[in-house]
């Protein structure tokens, strides 16, 4: 599973509490699941994303046929199958996730934790005690990188309040390792400057924590953020950074959501064999398969650019394992013949043994005098 994207959810991200799930009406009535699909096929895809919002993690299904059967509450599984799956992905954990289901639950994720975080900074200042909120931050900080992967330009991205948390510069976060409420007698307020090196530490923390706050500034305005980065890169070294003209060439050409921090965008910025015309040559192979205006997912494209860079070995004609006369004329060209006491099956292991023996040896050489 080292190949597969990463979960496009947190392992803990649990929507079970929301029984809302949010559905994009004109999204859901332009995608191509819905125009091409018939009635059975529209029920069954509609189900299994509504189901996924109550998995675990949420906005995952279990590759699992008897369960998706299951869940998909469909009569007729077996035709409906391949179109209800359409743009499901299987990832490191086994699971499959969908995208555009993923960016909801993301959302919906982001604004409990952020909920639970004002939660406890509320009870930490009504009852004047110190809380420690790096867990839930951590939390928000791991699930704003996932929704700027998948859906860099969601509004939930544009609040401030969470860029602030992303930044380490969340107002109500005490500088030093802990975070501490305002009004703990323990420690001094934040605006008092009763800690001496305070300013220094809140320095050190936004700068540990700056990349994941450029990621979300340079994506929330989509290709622009990209660009802003190529400019900026320019000014320092003369040229882009591979990803970020990566990320940038595919976004013209439709793949959605890509950005310079995307996983795939820092994998084929990084390879010196994945040129801007492979890239291409890529896209137009996915293009053949999702005519436009339909968007290409980055993780639609992987296995494509995968096999344009590390082509697989052309297929054995496996012909002469069809019938008896066949083998034998392999045979003869191979020189052999079967034995008195040999079985046809260990004719043709023979046979492939002779294949794999000729494949292994080196090319003739094509000068000096023969031996």
């Amino acid at each position: 599973m080292n190949d597969l994207p990463q979960p496009l959810t947190p392992a803990d991200c649990d929507l079970t509490k929301y029984p809302f799930v949010p559905i994009h009406l004109r999204r859901l009535l332009t995608s191509e699941t819905w125009v091409l699909g018939s009635g059975d096929e529209r029920a069954a895809a509609i189900a299994l994303w509504l189901e996924s919002w109550h998995q675990s993690p949420a906005a995952s299904l279990p590759d699992n046929d008897r369960m998706l059967d299951h869940l998909s509450q469909s009569k007729v599984w077996k035709k409906v199958k391949e179109h209800a799956l359409r743009g499901w992905i299987k990832c490191s954990d086994g699971k499959l996730y969908h995208p555009v289901v993923a960016e909801m639950a993301l959302s919906a994720w982001i604004d409990k934790l952020m909920s639970s975080l004002s939660g406890s900074a509320g009870n930490a200042k009504r009852w004047d005690i110190e809380v420690d909120t790096d867990a839930v931050k951590s939390q928000i900080i791991d699930a704003v990188e996932r929704l700027v992967a998948i859906a860099p330009q969601s509004d939930v991205l544009k609040k401030k309040q969470l860029k602030n948390i992303v930044k380490g510069s969340h107002p109500e976060s005490h500088p030093d390792k802990k975070s501490i409420a305002p009004r703990s007698s323990k420690t001094s307020h934040p605006e008092s400057g009763g800690d001496r090196n305070r300013e220094e530490t809140e320095r050190k923390q936004k700068e540990n924590i700056k990349p994941i706050g450029a990621a979300v500034d340079s994506t929330v305005g989509g290709i622009g953020g990209d660009e802003r980065a190529a400019a900026s890169s320019q000014g320092h070294s003369g040229q882009p950074d591979r990803a970020v003209a990566v990320s940038i060439l595919l976004r013209r050409l439709g793949v959605r959501p890509m950005t310079a921090q995307h996983p795939l965008a820092l994998q084929w910025g990084a390879n010196e064999k994945c040129t801007d015309q492979l890239l291409e040559q890529g896209v137009e192979t996915a293009r053949e398969r999702k005519p436009l205006p339909e968007p290409i997912h980055p993780n639609y494209l992987a296995p494509i650019i995968k096999e344009l860079l590390d082509p697989p070995p052309p297929r054995e004609d496996s012909s002469w394992r069809d019938s008896q006369q066949a083998t034998d004329a392999k045979g003869r060209e191979l020189g052999l013949s079967p034995k008195p006491t040999e079985t046809y099956p260990e004719f043709r292991s023979r046979i492939q043994d002779a294949i794999n023996a000729r494949r292994r040896q080196p090319p003739a050489s094509t000068g000096g005098t023969p031996a």
